[in-house]
């Protein structure tokens, strides 16, 4: 049996591909009481950070790289090594005296399971973007081809469907109507049962970067971002 957190801590696992909105929510999560942990405050490509533990993202990143491959071609099929999970052990025991804390990285959703080993009940929340969006960000910042990022945006997507039919956890998109993401923030945190925000700062029009323009959504992908607009919060 693995020894896993305490079931009178709260913790919350914030889901949803990069470029997608992840530190926005993680950001918000924050403010509304989810203790991340010690993270970089601002990055180049991220003005408000990414709030991602540095510990966590290079854990995975190792997960990743052992298992034949990387962020932008994640494994299909993860095994970790002893070494891996005494380092997630001591990442889950280094929140022990938190009663709500969280963890984000975008990796999680190929890396989400055998995290059940370790934390009791695991809150989970997600977050998605329009692909043709994703596509934009991704080609500013990497470089990506059209052909690269709808992949990629299907395959980490496709995780965030599977485990919200799986798990049926609470969902929004990532606007770039701030109103409109303002409110279903608010709901989320509500239905999350956080402490209410009054105005977040992680809610500001320059931390939404590149207008999509027109382009030839791949059909796998339309379906997984209709099914997704259909079970967020709205």
């Amino acid at each position: 049996m693995e020894n896993k957190t305490n079931s009178d801590n709260k913790c919350f696992l914030i889901l949803g591909m990069h470029r997608s909105g992840t530190s926005y929510l993680a950001g918000t999560l924050e403010e509304a009481g989810v203790y991340l942990g010690t993270m970089d405050s601002v990055r180049e490509d991220n003005q408000k950070g990414n709030k991602e533990l540095p510990v966590l993202q290079q854990l995975h990143d190792l997960v990743l790289k052992n298992n034949g491959g990387s962020w932008d071609l994640p494994p299909y099929n993860i095994k970790w090594t002893s070494f891996e999970n005494n380092v997630r052990k001591l990442i889950v025991s280094s929140f022990k005296e938190y009663k709500i804390w969280g963890l984000k990285d975008p990796r999680l959703l190929f890396t989400l399971d055998s995290w059940f080993r370790y934390i009791d009940k695991p809150i989970l929340t997600g977050i998605f973007r329009h692909p043709a969006k994703v596509y934009d960000s991704l080609k500013s910042r990497n470089g990506f081809s059209e052909r690269q990022a709808f992949d990629l945006w299907i395959r980490y997507n496709r995780k965030l469907m599977f485990y919200h039919k799986k798990h049926q956890f609470p969902l929004i998109e990532f606007s770039s109507d701030i109103a409109k993401l303002k409110a279903h923030s608010q709901l989320l945190i509500n239905t999350l049962g956080l402490q209410t925000v009054e105005e977040p700062s992680f809610i500001a029009p320059d931390l939404i970067h590149h207008s999509a323009i027109k382009h030839n959504i791949p059909r796998e992908a339309k379906y997984i971002y209709d099914y997704l607009c259909a079970e967020a919060i709205c």
